[in-house]
This record gives structure tokens, C-alpha cells and sequence, in this order.
């Protein structure tokens, strides 16, 4: 399946289909995706992400990996958590006129003036002003009516940020293995409500701690640094080593020039040897020749006299 031209819409629609979020499945690389065409895409590629053990991201190609590997890959598209964020706020989009949540909870319609990324709830005039006095919402990010409507690609992303932010002064309270990250009772409650993989640090880390070993720690401790420091050794031997076989090479190098240099000079020494031997020859056969030749000029000078 091709997602090369994948369109990234008015951040409420699918960059799949297209069409208005349903089920806004989040990947760990902040990107939403339609349960179904989630579930589409990866059962298209499914042979492949099997063997992988993670998909990538339709839009930016990032791996994700589901919450639970061993779960079949038909299961996997449920394994990322919904976007809470995203999904409020599409009831928000599609009506023009938004009511207060707040005052809806009382069977009060008012209409809404903005809207609380953090919360997640739309709210009146009245409800904004007791939301940024109350300690504990008053840092919330709060968007007007309409900068909702004007931009809605901010408020997404303002989502994002959130969803990441981390709490200073807060206690770590929580960890969340379907976005890989620690959290605050406040990151619980904003960010990870939904999410199914969550381990209480309250409960799991004191029985975490109790079964923790000191001395086994110091063991453990002194054999890493015994087998660092075995490594360290090796690793010098081994330069040791090599220094010292590179050294033999060279000699052995040095003595086999030495060995090729002398044959040479006893096939050069042979050669000339053989050169002086064979004109040797080679001349007194022609000295001999030569005196033959006198001879026989003499005797017929000889014969031609006595006539």
C-alpha cells in the first residue's frame, strides 16, 4: 500500500481516508492515524511488520512499536492508545455552536468561549475566569473560540507538547509502557487515563527495592570491573602483540629479500660463467678452422709448384 502523497489535512481529518477522525489511534511519533485505516495499513504490510516486530509511521516513516509484541499483528492497530485530546475535541468541531462542558454537566447551556487543551473541555466566560484562578489549572493552556477555529493545527500540536510535558516539582507516580515515559499523578490523569500499560511505581518499586540484594550489587559491580579491567588488559596484550608480529613479518620480509638478492647474484654469476665458457669454445674453434684452411692453401700451392 502507498502512503507517498499522504495528505495532512486541518489536523481533524485522517491523512488516510481523509475524512473526520474516528477512533484517533496516537503513535509514539505524535501522529494520529484512524483506528481502522491504522488497522488497514498495517494488515497490508503485515508479513513485513511480523517479522520486524514494529510498523512505521504511514507519515514520517518512524518505528512504532506496539505496547505488546506478542499479541497477533490483526491486534495490533488496538495496541496504541486513542488520542483523548483530539478525540474531545472533534464534538467541538463539528458543532459551530459549542456549549460550555462545565455548565453542561450542571444542565446549563452556555455557549463556550475556549477551550482548555489540558482539560480537554470547552467553557464559558465565567468557567475560563474560575479555571486560570484555581492553583491548579491556572497554568493550563487555554485557546480562544477563535483561534479553534482559525487554527486548528496549533491547538493539535499544543496537544503534543502537552502530552510530553513534564510536571517540575511533582513525584514520579506512574510509567506508562504504551508511550515509554514516567509521570506525575497529573500526567496520569491528562495524558494517560486510557492508556492500558500503566505500572504503579507506589506498588511495584518498594517490591522492586525489597528484593534487591546489596551485596549481590557489589558482586555484581566488582565482576564488571574485573572484566573491564581484564578487557583493558587484553586489549594491550593484543597491541603488544601485534607490534611484535609485525616486527617478525618484517624480518621474515627482510630475510627473504636476502635469500632472493643472493639467488639472483649466483644466476647472474652463472650466466657470465657460461657466457666466457661457451666464447672460450667458440674461439678456439675458429682458430682451428683457420689453421685447417692455411693448411690445406699450402699444400695445394704445393701441388700447383710441382707441375
Amino acid at each position: 500500500m502507498a502512503y507517498a502523497n499522504i495528505d495532512k489535512g486541518d489536523g481533524f481529518n485522517c491523512p488516510i481516508c481523509l475524512c473526520q477522525f474516528n477512533i484517533p489511534r496516537q503513535l509514539p511519533c505524535a501522529h494520529n492515524i484512524c483506528h481502522s485505516c491504522l488497522q488497514s495499513y498495517i494488515t497490508a504490510e503485515a508479513t513485513k511488520y511480523n517479522e520486524l516486530g514494529y510498523i512505521k509511521c504511514p507519515i514520517c516513516m518512524q518505528p512504532a512499536s506496539p505496547s505488546v509484541k506478542d499479541r497477533p499483528i490483526r491486534e495490533w492497530a488496538s495496541l496504541f492508545p486513542v488520542n483523548a485530546l483530539l478525540e474531545s475535541m472533534l464534538p467541538a468541531k463539528a458543532n459551530a455552536n459549542r456549549m460550555c462542558d462545565s455548565c453542561s454537566s450542571e444542565n446549563v447551556s452556555t455557549l463556550a468561549e475556549g477551550f482548555c487543551a489540558v482539560c480537554k473541555e470547552a467553557m464559558c466566560t465565567d468557567c475560563l475566569k474560575f479555571h486560570r484562578r484555581q492553583k491548579m489549572t491556572k497554568s493550563h493552556a487555554i485557546v480562544s473560540v477563535d483561534e479553534f477555529d482559525g487554527n486548528p493545527q496549533n491547538v493539535i500540536q499544543l496537544g503534543r507538547d502537552l502530552f510530553f510535558l513534564q510536571h517540575e516539582g511533582e513525584y514520579v507516580k506512574f510509567y506508562c509502557k504504551d508511550h515509554k515515559v514516567a509521570g506525575c499523578g497529573t500526567c496520569l490523569f491528562r495524558n494517560h487515563n486510557i492508556c492500558s500499560n500503566k505500572i504503579d511505581m507506589k506498588n511495584e518499586v518498594p517490591a522492586l527495592l525489597r528484593e534487591i540484594n546489596p551485596d549481590e550489587i557489589i558482586s555484581d559491580m566488582e565482576n564488571i570491573e574485573f572484566r573491564l579491567q581484564t578487557f583493558m588488559a587484553i586489549n594491550d596484550s593484543n597491541i603488544n602483540n601485534t607490534e611484535s608480529d609485525v616486527n617478525t613479518i618484517t624480518d621474515l620480509i627482510s630475510e627473504i629479500r636476502r635469500k632472493i638478492n643472493s639467488l639472483l647474484d649466483d644466476l647472474e654469476k652463472g650466466l657470465k660463467t657460461e657466457e666466457k665458457i661457451i666464447y672460450k669454445e667458440e674461439n678456439n674453434r675458429k682458430q682451428e678452422e683457420n689453421h685447417k684452411s692455411v693448411s690445406v692453401m699450402h699444400a695445394v700451392e704445393n701441388v700447383a709448384c710441382s707441375v
